[in-house]
């Protein structure tokens, strides 16, 4: 049988939890530090709200990019209505690569 660690995991780590109003401006306190991770889920829905959820984003990722931070963005959604399609050829005219 495996046996137990000597000692307990020294690791901390924070999770923070957002709503946001991608039609408003990001909050400043948001822009404080940089985001190891941004996860957005069943946020594409209407077509008029693909760019401003993509520059919200995009403003989020710059904090790291201003301090050499890697940003991973996980962006979970369904393809009805071939909205899907519609988003990522939004994101990729804005410049996004999308995997």
């Amino acid at each position: 049988h495996p046996s137990a660690p000597s000692q307990p995991h020294s690791h901390s780590h924070t999770v923070s939890v957002r709503s946001m109003d991608w039609t408003a401006p990001v909050p400043a306190s948001l822009l404080s530090e940089p985001w190891d991770v941004i996860l957005a889920a069943d946020c594409v829905f209407w077509p008029h709200l693909f760019r401003p959820l993509l520059a919200t984003i995009e403003a989020l990722c710059r904090v790291g990019w201003e301090s050499n931070t890697h940003t991973t963005v996980l962006l979970a959604m369904t393809w009805r209505l071939r909205r899907g399609q519609a988003f990522v050829t939004v994101a990729e005219e804005m410049g996004w690569r999308m995997n």
